[in-house]
């Protein structure tokens, strides 16, 4: 029987290089969980030296993507629009439509980085979880 409690989800601390088209970066840490209903990964920044090279490629998916750049104020992220490139600080929201290549990379600075993308899996995930805490709770 589904509970509040399972509202609540461990991130763990997964390698950016698990995902594909992305590297691993020092000053970079990515949270994610497999069961949280949406796909959501956020990422610590931790950086105060430039980073020198790009760690994520251009890609691109077929549902819609939400980034969000929260930080200090020498937080700057190198954000590619297909052939664009556009350098944001922090309290940034970056919305991707399904279909446009885009990449996001860390400058420098401190804060967070959240993607969130809008799969339907996902979204029929979340859904079902609503639908059965829901049905506990009328039973309670």
């Amino acid at each position: 029987m589904k509970t509040l409690n399972d509202l609540i989800f461990h991130l763990d601390n997964v390698p950016l290089s698990t995902v594909p088209f992305h590297s691993d970066v020092d000053g970079l840490e990515r949270y994610f969980s497999d069961d949280f209903p949406v796909h959501m990964a956020v990422h610590a920044l931790n950086r105060k030296d430039m980073v020198e090279n790009d760690y994520t490629k251009l890609h691109a998916h077929d549902v819609d993507e939400l980034n969000i750049v929260l930080g200090t104020k020498d937080l700057q992220y190198k954000i590619g629009l297909e052939d664009e490139e556009f350098v944001v600080g922090p309290n940034t929201g970056i919305w991707i439509p399904a279909g446009i290549r885009h990449s996001s990379n860390l400058v420098k600075g401190e804060g967070y980085f959240i993607a969130i993308r809008m799969d339907m899996n996902t979204t029929d995930k979340a859904k079902n979880l609503s639908k059965s805490l829901k049905a506990a709770i009328a039973k309670a």
